[in-house]
């Protein structure tokens, strides 16, 4: 796939290692105003590319790895329809008390300003220390959830999110996303697959076990 992430702060260069490592081709573009995007590249991606976003063709996915306050102000220069992953958290001691995500999820807040792009939340819930952990993929596969209105942009981001050795949950719209964010239940916990569905569809989870065991005892 070719990746395009817009940040090379601490978690774009994580994200970016992970996705080179994975035989992907990405290019990666500072937020505006930062400098030396390139060295930054070449010293801490090898394989990946420094570029503007104004230059990328043909992405399959675009990473949005900025703060919050920040992603509300950058220009979204992509081809109508890219799957952008949105990866940003509010905090209101970095970003200040926002009225754009009272009541809704920060990926909400990015799709009303950018409609004509398909947005999945997602690669939030751990930090960019859990996602360096070299054993990821190989001991153990830490389940991302992912949240969208677009069936096609959530599966595109599952193929993703599972080749950089994550368990990719799909859990429902993009509303749903504020589950994964400060405050949710799922925010800065390393589960399952299963420990995730349960921990966000208890209900859901609780009448699918009941079939299992009827079926079993019919």
């Amino acid at each position: 796939m070719k990746i395009g992430i817009i940040g090379a702060g601490k978690l774009g260069t994580t994200l970016a290692r992970r996705a080179v490592n994975a035989g992907h081709d990405v290019v990666i573009a500072g937020r505006p105003g930062a400098a030396q995007t390139a060295l930054v590249v070449e010293v801490m991606i090898p394989g990946a590319t420094a570029l503007p976003v104004t230059d990328w063709e043909d992405l399959d996915v675009a990473i949005l790895a900025v703060p919050f306050s920040i992603a509300l102000t950058i220009p979204m220069p992509l081809q109508p329809g890219t799957v952008v992953i949105d990866p940003t958290n509010h905090w209101a001691p970095v970003d200040g008390d926002l009225s754009d995500v009272a009541h809704r999820s920060t990926s909400e807040a990015l799709a009303a300003r950018h409609p004509q792009l398909q947005w999945v939340k997602s690669l939030n819930q751990l930090g960019y220390h859990d996602l360096e952990d070299e054993t990821i993929g190989i001991a153990e596969r830490p389940a991302m959830g992912i949240a969208s209105d677009s069936a096609e942009a959530a599966h595109t981001a599952s193929v993703l999110i599972a080749s950089l050795g994550l368990d990719p949950v799909v859990i429902g719209p993009l509303s749903t996303g504020t589950l994964l964010e400060p405050g949710g239940p799922a925010f800065g916990t390393t589960l399952s697959n299963a420990e995730l569905s349960t921990l966000l569809h208890p209900a859901e989870q609780a009448e699918r076990s009941r079939g299992d065991v009827a079926e079993h005892v019919g």
